[in-house]
């Protein structure tokens, strides 16, 4: 099947079932990332990003309760830009 057939049949689901392809494929581009990862992209960081992400990495794993779940996280940025948008054009 070529992409644009893809395309096309992707467009005709109904939008639920569309959001259940948008996480799934979410997930497998994830998987494709760990299948192919930049192996220099850390020879990049400078010692304060990499102490920053060090920082991060402890507290997330000695407290993983003040971490947000993945999902719903789209919607959360879309609300948030959506209202810092709406301000913007209320001062305008």
């Amino acid at each position: 099947m070529s992409v644009q057939e893809l395309e096309k049949q992707i467009r005709a689901l109904p939008p639920s079932e569309a959001a259940r392809l948008g996480r799934w494929f979410d997930g497998y581009r994830e998987t494709l990332a760990l299948e192919t990862p930049d192996d220099d992209w850390e020879d990049d960081l400078s010692e304060e990003h990499r102490a920053e992400i060090l920082r991060r990495a402890e507290l997330a794993n000695n407290h993983p309760e003040l971490l947000e779940p993945w999902e719903g996280t789209t919607a959360r940025v879309r609300r948030r830009l959506h209202e810092i948008r709406a301000k913007k054009a209320a001062a305008h």
